[in-house]
C-alpha cells in the first residue's frame, strides 16, 4: 500500500522538477511514510513520485518508482496483487530465458508480467487492488489504470497544458500551475449523495479514473492528449453472463461461496508486517475475522470500537464473537471528545467534500488498529454482493404497496406523515426499543419514515424508489448553482437494462456508483490517514461473478438479507451470536451538532462565510438549522454535508 503522484508535461520549464515531485510526494505522506523515490526524464517531460507503506518485501528490491527488466517500462503501484505469487511461476514456465527475481515484490512480478503480455492483458490477469501509473519509454506513453471495483483512488487532470495525477487531490494541488478552481456544477451532486460522483471531482478539469478504466495518454503538438480510454473488465458483463448461468442447488452455492471466499481471506492475508481484521459483531465483519482464525496459527487480532453516547451498541456482540472464535479482540469505548477531534480533522483527511458521518468512526478505529498492525481485513462489500442493505427489501416490499395508489391516496399518506414530528418519531423508536423484541427493532426510524413518505409521494418506477431512498431531495433548494445531470444516467448506469428484479438492480447500481464512490473511497481515505493498509476479501472478482449466480432468494428475502453468509457463518459460530437486525455504525450526530458540536456547526454555517462564496443559498440553510435544533426536524444528514462541505473550503 502506497501512494504516488506525477506529470506529464511538454515542457518542463520548471527549475526544480525533483523538488516539485518531492512536494506532490510529501502531500500522501501518511500513505508511505516508510521511504520515497522519485523519476523524472526531462527529454519526455514525465515525472514519477512515490511514497512508500512496506508490506511486502521491505527491502530495497520493492522500493518504487520501478524499472522493469529490459529497461522499457517505469512503474509507480499502489494496492496488492494477490495472485502474485501465482503469477511469478506462470512467468517462470513461459519465459524463455530464466529470470533472475531481485525481490518478493508484487511490484516486480507486475513489471515482468508486463514485458510478457502487454499491460492490458496483465490488468485482467490480476486479482487485488490497485492504481498504476505506467510509463513505456519505447512509446513515449502514459497509462492509468484502476482495480476492477475501485479500492484504490486515482486523479488525473490538466493545467494548462500538462497533465498532473496522484493518489490524491492534495498532491496534484503541489503542481505549479495546477490552478484548483471548484466547479460548481457538482456541488449540486454532492448534497444529493453526500460524495461526489466519479467522473468528476470537485475541481474543474480534474477527474477520478473509474473503476476497471484504463486511460493513455501521450505527448502530441505541445500538448498532454488522451489517446486511448477504455474498460478491461465489465462488472455489467459479469452480472449478465452469471445470471444466465445461475445455481439453483442451496447446498452447492453454499459450498462454492464458502470455498472461493477463504480462498480469497488467505490470499489477502499474505504480509511480511503485522495483520489483523475489523469486527462489528456483524456478519460480514464475524466471517471474515472466522476464516482468518481458521487459516492463523496464532490468535488474530481484531478491533471494535464504540461512542460513549450512542444507543446502537455492537461491542458486545463482537466480543461474544471473538470469544467463541478465539480471536484477540481490542474493543475500544470512544469518547464524545475525542470524536469531536476526529471530526475537526475530517477536511484535511478527505480532501475534497465528503459526508457520509460513518467516516468518524471508521477513521477512529483505523486509528486504534494502527497502533497494534499495519493491515487490516474488512467486512466491507459484503452488502452490495450478497444483498445486506434494508433497502433491498424494504423497496421492493414498498413499491409493490404502493405502485398501483391514486395521487389522491398518496397525498393524504403524505400529509399524514407530516404531522408527525421529530421528536414524537424519536418518542416513538425509544418506545419501541424497549417493548420489542431485538429481531423486530427499528433503528433510525425517524430517517426510515421520512424515506417511506417520499417514495409513497414520488416514486412512479422502480427507478424512483432507488433514487429517493439513496438521494438527498433537498439539494435543489440548498444549492445556488443547478445541475441537471443525473449521476443514474451516467456512464456506469446509462441504458443499463439487464432484467433484473428490483433488488438486484438496486444492488448492481450500489456497486457501481455507492460502493466505489462513499464506501472504498471512506475506508481508503480514514486508514490511509493513519498509514494502515485495509484489505477486503468480499471483492475478489471471481467471488463477485459467483454471489451473482445465486437467484435472489439465496440471499435476501421478505425479513433478511445475506441469507447465504448467514448459513457459511452458522459453520463457524452458534446463529444466536449473529442473527439479528443489521445496525452498522451508529453516529449521534443529529444529537451532537445540537450539543457538543453546536458551536463548531454554527461558526461554518456564518451568513457571510456562506454569502461570500455563493455555493448555498443561506436563507435555505437557516430554515433546516433552526428546525434541526428546534427538534421539530432531524436535518443531521443534509446539515452535514453543507458543514463537510464549509469545513473542507476553509481548509483550502
Amino acid at each position: 500500500m502506497c501512494g504516488f503522484a506525477g506529470f506529464l508535461t511538454h515542457s518542463p520549464n520548471f527549475s526544480s522538477p525533483k523538488a516539485i515531485l518531492g512536494a506532490m510526494g510529501d502531500a500522501i505522506y501518511t500513505r508511505g511514510p516508510d521511504s520515497q523515490g522519485q523519476f523524472f526524464d526531462s527529454t519526455n517531460g514525465i515525472g514519477l513520485s512515490f511514497r512508500r507503506l512496506s508490506i511486502l518485501d521491505l527491502s530495497e528490491a520493492g522500493s518504487q518508482p520501478m524499472q522493469s527488466i529490459s529497461g522499457r517500462y517505469v512503474i509507480t503501484f499502489n494496492g496488492e496483487i494477490y495472485n502474485y505469487l501465482d503469477l511469478r511461476k506462470e512467468i517462470e514456465v513461459k519465459s524463455s530465458s530464466p529470470i533472475n527475481w531481485n525481490g518478493h515484490s508484487d511490484t516486480e512480478t507486475l513489471l515482468a508480467c508486463i514485458e510478457l503480455y502487454g499491460f492490458e492483458e496483465t490488468l485482467r490477469k490480476c486479482k487485488g487492488m490497485f492504481s498504476i501509473a505506467l510509463w513505456d519509454k519505447k512509446q513515449a506513453v502514459l497509462s492509468l489504470a484502476r482495480d476492477r471495483f475501485g479500492e484504490k483512488p486515482l486523479y488525473y487532470g490538466w493545467t494548462k497544458k500538462s497533465l498532473v495525477f496522484g493518489s490524491e487531490l492534495k498532491a496534484l494541488k503541489k503542481f505549479p500551475s495546477f490552478e484548483g478552481r471548484i466547479n460548481k456544477n457538482v456541488i449540486p451532486l454532492y448534497m444529493k449523495f453526500n460524495y461526489i460522483p466519479a467522473p468528476h471531482s470537485i475541481y474543474k478539469d480534474c477527474y477520478k479514473l473509474m473503476p476497471s478504466e484504463l486511460i493513455k495518454f501521450k505527448i502530441k503538438e505541445n500538448s498532454c492528449v488522451k489517446i486511448e480510454q477504455k474498460n478491461f473488465w465489465s462488472i455489467q458483463s459479469v452480472v449478465e453472463s452469471s445470471q444466465a448461468n445461475q445455481i439453483t442447488s442451496n447446498e452447492e452455492a453454499k459450498h462454492l461461496i464458502k470455498s472461493s471466499l477463504e480462498s480469497s481471506v488467505k490470499s489477502q492475508m499474505l504480509s511480511d508486517v503485522p495483520l489483523g481484521g475489523f469486527l462489528s459483531g456483524g456478519v460480514d465483519s464475524s466471517l471474515i475475522t472466522a476464516m482468518m482464525q481458521k487459516n492463523s496459527m496464532k490468535k488474530i487480532q481484531t478491533f471494535t470500537a464504540k461512542f460513549e453516547s450512542s444507543s446502537l451498541d455492537e461491542s458486545k456482540m463482537a466480543k461474544d464473537i471473538a470469544d467463541y472464535l478465539g480471536l484477540e479482540n481490542i474493543v475500544t469505548t470512544v469518547s464524545d471528545a475525542e470524536a469531536m477531534t476526529v471530526i475537526k480533522n475530517l477536511s484535511k483527511i478527505y480532501d475534497e467534500p465528503f459526508a457520509d458521518s460513518s467516516q468518524i468512526p471508521t477513521t477512529l478505529i483505523s486509528s486504534i488498529a494502527k497502533k497494534h498492525l499495519t493491515v487490516a481485513l474488512s467486512g466491507d462489500a459484503g452488502d452490495e454482493v450478497f444483498g445486506g442493505y434494508n433497502r433491498y427489501k424494504w423497496g421492493p416490499y414498498i413499491w409493490d404497496k404502493t405502485k398501483n395508489l391514486s395521487p389522491i391516496t398518496r397525498r393524504l399518506i403524505s400529509k399524514s406523515f407530516n404531522i408527525i414530528n421529530s421528536r414524537q418519531m424519536h418518542s416513538i423508536e425509544n418506545i419501541l426499543s424497549k417493548i420489542l423484541p431485538r429481531r423486530l427493532k427499528i433503528s433510525l426510524i425517524n430517517e426510515k419514515v421520512k424515506k417511506i413518505n417520499l417514495i409513497t409521494s414520488n416514486a412512479n418506477s422502480p427507478q424512483d424508489v432507488y433514487k429517493l431512498l439513496t438521494e438527498n431531495n433537498l439539494s435543489d433548494a440548498i444549492c445556488t448553482s443547478k445541475n441537471d445531470n443525473d449521476v443514474l444516467s451516467d456512464l456506469r448506469l446509462k441504458d443499463l437494462d439487464l432484467g433484473l428484479d428490483i433488488a438486484h438492480q438496486m444492488m448492481l447500481n450500489d456497486t457501481l456508483t455507492y460502493l466505489p464512490d462513499d464506501i472504498l473511497c471512506k475506508v481508503d481515505r480514514a486508514s490511509m490517514s493513519v498509514s494502515l493498509e485495509t484489505r477486503i476479501p468480499f471483492l475478489d472478482h471471481e467471488l463477485f461473478a459467483l454471489a451473482w449466480r445465486l437467484p435472489l432468494e439465496m440471499k435476501v428475502d421478505g425479513r433478511n438479507g445475506k441469507l447465504i453468509l448467514k448459513r457459511i457463518l452458522s459453520d463457524f459460530v452458534p446463529e444466536k451470536l449473529f442473527n439479528r437486525p443489521k445496525a452498522g455504525f451508529a453516529v449521534p450526530i443529529a444529537a451532537w451538532l445540537r450539543g457538543p458540536l453546536r458551536s463548531w456547526a454554527e461558526s461554518l454555517l456564518d451568513e457571510k462565510l456562506i454569502n461570500e462564496d455563493g455555493f448555498f443559498d443561506f436563507c435555505e440553510v437557516m430554515k433546516m438549522w433552526n428546525k434541526h435544533v428546534s427538534g421539530s426536524q432531524d436535518m443531521s444528514n443534509e446539515l452535514w454535508s453543507i458543514l463537510m462541505f464549509q469545513a473542507w473550503r476553509l481548509d483550502q
